[in-house]
């Protein structure tokens, strides 16, 4: 555990990558194991890379911009405009690059268009109805240099509900 958080106290970069590339890999596990008769590791393996290369490094910046974000005087109101910023700006984007990366291992680019196509509001819809309380929370009472690995370690179940929903169209072509 101390090698983990030197680790993070040394390279909080690499340390959010390797945290969120094995819960974006965990989540999918879990989804595949509550719905498909057959486990793919290849499946797993590219949720991992995709938490690791692609959202971990987009996700880390974009956190400390958002720490930035202050109302004078009111930490209650700091964490509700950080919030606001991260599912007004971050959240339609984030939802659709998921679905995009998805997409594309399944049928490429009209693969990738199709999935966003046909997932991302309902999507979108599920994350507002989940992620502006635990983004408040984590906003308002977490130390900023635990933010993302907060968001992670929260996000392990939302991680398994959005790749079985991108993983739904497949699905339903059979």
């Amino acid at each position: 555990m101390s090698h983990l958080l030197r680790l993070f106290n040394r390279h909080p970069l690499v340390g959010n990558m390797l945290l969120t590339g094995s819960l974006f890999a965990l989540g999918d596990g879990l989804a595949q194991g509550a719905e498909e008769k057959v486990f793919s590791p290849k499946r797993m393996f590219l949720n991992g890379v995709y938490g690791g290369i692609v959202f971990a490094p987009i996700a880390h910046p974009l956190y400390q911009v958002l720490g930035r974000i202050h109302v004078r005087g009111s930490t209650l109101l700091s964490g509700a405009a950080r919030t606001l910023v991260d599912q007004t700006l971050w959240a339609p984007v984030g939802v659709a690059l998921y679905l995009a990366w998805v997409g594309a291992w399944d049928g490429g680019a009209a693969g990738a268009a199709a999935r966003v196509r046909e997932l991302w509001w309902g999507t979108l819809l599920a994350n507002w109805a989940v992620w502006p309380i635990l983004q408040g929370v984590n906003f308002t009472v977490v130390p900023p240099r635990a933010r993302l690995a907060v968001s992670a370690l929260a996000g392990v179940l939302w991680n398994g509900y959005l790749s079985w929903r991108a993983h739904s169209l497949r699905r339903t072509d059979k």
